[in-house]
C-alpha cells in the first residue's frame, strides 16, 4: 500500500486551507494583528536536484530571519530523496513541492528564484523565472554557452530584474587574502601567474569526476571547462585582474571513464564526449601573464594544485607570502595584521566564513536595496558571470581557431565555433 505523503510534499497549486480546521474568530483576529506588524517575507523558490538543493536549503533556513525569507516552493525530480524530504520538513511553513519549474512559476509564484538546475536546462529556467517577474540567483556557470548566458543577461536587463550567480569563487577567505596581496601593494604589481594542477586521487587515471557521469558529457555537464575552468577564471579575474586575451587548448586524455561502487568494484563504464584536460596562457588587463592547467586525467603521477603570483616586490605561493627583503611569512597572518576590523566585518559579517552562506546573504542584502529603488550592482551579477563564462570558453575557441583570442571576441559572440553544436541543441539563438 502506498505511503502517505509527508506534509512538505503537498501537491502543486493545492489549497492548504482546504485541509485545515476553520480558525476561531479570536484566533483569526490575533493572526491578522501579528501579520500586520510583521514585514512581508521574500518568497523564495528553488529548482534543481537534491544534491544541489540541500546546501541551499540549509543556508536559507539559517538566513531566514535575518533577511526575512520564506521558502515558498521547490521544483525537483528527487521528491523521494529522504535527505531532501527531511530538509523540507524542517521548514515552516512547509514549501510546495513540484516536479517542474514551470509549475512553480505559474501556480505558486515567488519573488526570488534560485536556479540550481542541470546546466543544459539552466538558461531556460533562468529566462522563464525572469519572464515571470522574479529576481534570479543561478548556479555558476550561468549557462552552457556564452550565447545562452548573453540571452539571460539581456532578458534580466529588459525585465528590470536582478540576475546574479552563486558558487562564483569570490567569497572564500583564501581568495580575499590573495586579492589583498595583489591589490594592497605589499608585493608590488603582479607580473606572472601560475595556476596549475594535473589529476587527482578521486579522478585519476580514469575515474568518474565527483561520481557524476554527466560531467564528462559536452551537452549535460560541459566537461572540465565548465565544471572547473569557469570558476577558476572568475577567481583569477577577481583576485588578480581581468583576463583580456587567451591562448588555449583542451583535450580528452581518458576517453573512457569508470564509476566504482562502495566496495571498490567497477559498476559502470562510459564514453566521454567532453574534455578532461585544459592548458591555457592568459594576458591580464594590467599586462601580467599567466599559465593555467587543469586535468582530471593523469596516469602514473599527478601534480598537486599550486597557485603562485610573482610581482615586482614579492610573491604569493599558495598560503605563503614572500617579500623582496627575503622574508617569508604566512599570508593569513600578514592579512590579519593589515586588515582593519571594519573590513573583516564587511567581508565576513558576524564571523561567518562559509562561502555559500556569504554569497546568499550578500545577494539578499543587495536585493533589499534594489527593491527600495537603489538598483545597485548585485554581487557577481549577470554581466560578471557572462564574462567568466566567455573567458573559459575562450580557451576552447582559441584552440578551435588556432590563434590567440581576445575574450571580447567570445563575449560578443564573434567567436563561437566550439559552441555551435551546443547552441543548436539547446536553441540558444
Amino acid at each position: 500500500m502506498p505511503s502517505a505523503s509527508p506534509p512538505s510534499r503537498r501537491r502543486c497549486a493545492s489549497s492548504a486551507a482546504g485541509s485545515r480546521r476553520p480558525a476561531s474568530s479570536s484566533a483569526t483576529t490575533g493572526a491578522r494583528s501579528r501579520s500586520a506588524m510583521a514585514p512581508p517575507r521574500t518568497r523564495v523558490a528553488l529548482a534543481g536536484r537534491s544534491t544541489e538543493l540541500l546546501p541551499l536549503l540549509d543556508r536559507l533556513q539559517a538566513l531566514a530571519d535575518a533577511h526575512s525569507l520564506a521558502v515558498a516552493a521547490v521544483a525537483t525530480q528527487d521528491q523521494r530523496d529522504p535527505a531532501l524530504r527531511a530538509a523540507l520538513e524542517r521548514l515552516s511553513p512547509a514549501p510546495e513541492v513540484c516536479l517542474r519549474t514551470e509549475e512553480v512559476l505559474t501556480s505558486i509564484g515567488a519573488d526570488v528564484f534560485i536556479v540550481a538546475s542541470p546546466l543544459v536546462q539552466r538558461h531556460a529556467h533562468v529566462r522563464a523565472a525572469l519572464a515571470s517577474g522574479c529576481h534570479v540567483l543561478a548556479a555558476a556557470p550561468l549557462a552552457l554557452t556564452v550565447r545562452a548566458a548573453a540571452g539571460c543577461v539581456a532578458a534580466a536587463e529588459a525585465a528590470g530584474r536582478a540576475l546574479a550567480v552563486y558558487d562564483s569563487g569570490r567569497f572564500s577567505l583564501d581568495v580575499h587574502m590573495l586579492k589583498w596581496a595583489t591589490g594592497s601593494g605589499i608585493i608590488g604589481d603582479p607580473a606572472y601567474v601560475l595556476d596549475i594542477a594535473f589529476g587527482a586521487e578521486e579522478t585519476s587515471p580514469n575515474l568518474c569526476a565527483r561520481g557524476d557521469p554527466a560531467l564528462h558529457e559536452r551537452l549535460r555537464g560541459g566537461g572540465l571547462l565548465l565544471a572547473r575552468a569557469v570558476h577558476d577564471c572568475a577567481l583569477l579575474r577577481f583576485a588578480v585582474n581581468d583576463i583580456v586575451e587567451v591562448s588555449g587548448h583542451e583535450a580528452c586524455l581518458e576517453p573512457e571513464r569508470i564509476a566504482r561502487g562502495p566496495d571498490g568494484r567497477v559498476r559502470a563504464r562510459f564514453a566521454c564526449s567532453a574534455a578532461d584536460t585544459i592548458a591555457a596562457q592568459f594576458r591580464f588587463a594590467n599586462g601580467a601573464a599567466g599559465v593555467y592547467t587543469r586535468s582530471w586525467a593523469g596516469r602514473g603521477t599527478t601534480l598537486p594544485h599550486r597557485r603562485t603570483v610573482w610581482a615586482t616586490r614579492g610573491a604569493v605561493d599558495n598560503d605563503a607570502l614572500f617579500l623582496d627583503t627575503g622574508a617569508r611569512r604566512s599570508l593569513q597572518e600578514e592579512w590579519k595584521a593589515h586588515v582593519t576590523p571594519v573590513e573583516v566585518e564587511r567581508l565576513f559579517p558576524r564571523a561567518v566564513t562559509d562561502p555559500l552562506a556569504l554569497e546568499l546573504s550578500s545577494f539578499f542584502a543587495a536585493l533589499a536595496r534594489w527593491d527600495r529603488g537603489l538598483q545597485t550592482a548585485m554581487p557577481h551579477h549577470g554581466r560578471e558571470a557572462l564574462r567568466d563564462l566567455a573567458t573559459a570558453w575562450a580557451i576552447a575557441e582559441s584552440g578551435a581557431r588556432g590563434r590567440r583570442l581576445a575574450v571580447q571576441e567570445v563575449e560578443s559572440l564573434a567567436a563561437e565555433d566550439a559552441q555551435r553544436d551546443l547552441n543548436a541543441h539547446i536553441k540558444a539563438g
